[in-house]
């Protein structure tokens, strides 16, 4: 639940329904109002506020890429794994 939803170059996203409630990009470095990245465990206390939707944490670097499903509190499985863009 700690892990910080930031890649460097590229992007991690947080969906509630396939709709973006997180960006790195967007509402990360590239913006001028950032204070710090999200972790998981604030997508999780998100999520667990409004449990009956489909919930995913994408993780899409240059070499690595990786999408996450919440099945249920605090539990995030792996549903995706591939070798990003480059």
């Amino acid at each position: 639940m700690r892990r910080v939803l930031a890649v460097g170059f590229g992007d991690v996203v947080a969906t509630k329904d396939g709709l973006t409630i997180y960006s790195e990009c967007e509402f990360g470095r590239n913006n001028p109002e950032w204070e710090e990245y999200w972790n998981t465990q604030k997508v999780e206390n998100i999520a667990k506020a409004d449990p009956d939707h489909d919930w995913r944490i994408n993780f899409m670097a240059p070499l690595y890429g990786a999408e996450y499903q919440r099945q249920g509190d605090g539990h995030w499985v792996l549903v995706r794994r591939d070798q990003g863009f480059a």
